[in-house]
């Protein structure tokens, strides 16, 4: 496919091209998660509007953001969706990876019971052994504020290590443990405020391994990746009625919506602002009016 010309907004680090394509042409690398994509369904649906753009790879299309939404489109009967597209081999697009924080005080009997009967083998380990050994090869680790248990054995398959956490997560839900996803600084955060007792991390993807997988039409278990980017568009608000229209072509519709945007206000936002709720940590550029 070619892609279309797009709205072109300049960052320090990167160029952001915002565009509209085939629907069925960016490729998925994760799962959504049931629950969040009936719900993200029904909100965009009643609010007959996309604000948000996804954020794709310029070159391969594969999805680096926003799973739940292109799959909320296809839901509401989308033939095309708006995009930002950027360069994903750039050093300043940065992949890691969603921290599950639970809170349980006795989580060590729970954890170790889950991973007995999934077959991982686990040691104990003070929390900077159980770092590196996350940072230098394929492990998950569970680390409290005290100690920490790690498992670098019993992976299965390709994507073993995001497999067993998918694994793992649930059979430590059906247990009864509450978890939240969290980046590396929340969930610390949230350790040192006594609002979780334990942390399971993992080593990241990389990305070929994404590329690799979406492109064979594979998908990772869903909350394996966290994309950090420098920057993203927002409140671009493209109706649905748009992005359904069959008597319109999607290089019409791109074009209508790249002359749109050039016509609105752009207002940027410093990282660690908020927005709908969410704390981002990148630059956001606001589409006004």
């Amino acid at each position: 496919m070619t892609v279309p010309r797009g709205h072109t907004i300049h960052h320090a680090s990167m160029m952001l091209d915002v565009a509209v394509v085939d629907i069925d042409e960016v490729k998925p690398h994760e799962e959504t998660i049931p629950s969040l994509l009936s719900q993200l369904t029904a909100e965009i649906g009643c609010d007959g509007i996309l604000r948000n753009p996804i954020v794709v790879d310029h070159e391969s299309l594969v999805i680096l953001d926003g799973m739940h939404r292109r799959a909320a489109l296809k839901n509401l009967g989308c033939l095309r969706i708006p995009v930002c597209l950027v360069e994903y081999s750039s050093p300043f697009v940065k992949l890691g990876c969603w921290y599950r924080s639970f809170i349980d005080s006795g989580w060590r009997d729970e954890v170790r019971s889950v991973l007995t009967a999934l077959n991982l083998r686990f040691t104990e380990s003070d929390v900077r052994a159980a770092e590196t050994k996350v940072i230098n090869g394929s492990a998950v680790a569970f680390k409290s504020l005290s100690e920490s248990l790690v498992v670098t054995d019993g992976f299965v398959g390709g994507l073993g290590v995001f497999n067993a956490v998918q694994q793992i997560e649930r059979g430590l839900l059906q247990l009864g443990l509450k978890m939240t996803y969290d980046t590396e600084s929340d969930a610390q955060e949230r350790l040192q405020a006594g609002l979780a007792e334990v942390v399971m991390s993992y080593t990241p993807a990389t990305k070929e391994i994404v590329l690799q997988t979406a492109m064979s039409g594979a998908t990772f278990p869903p909350k394996t990746t966290r994309h950090i980017i420098p920057a993203r568009p927002m409140g671009v608000n493209l109706p649905l009625s748009l992005l359904r229209d069959r008597s319109l072509s999607t290089k019409a519709v791109n074009a209508g919506f790249v002359a749109s945007l050039r016509g609105r206000k752009l207002t940027r936002m410093p990282p660690g602002s908020v927005d709908d709720g969410r704390r981002y940590e990148e630059d956001l550029y606001v589409f006004e009016g």
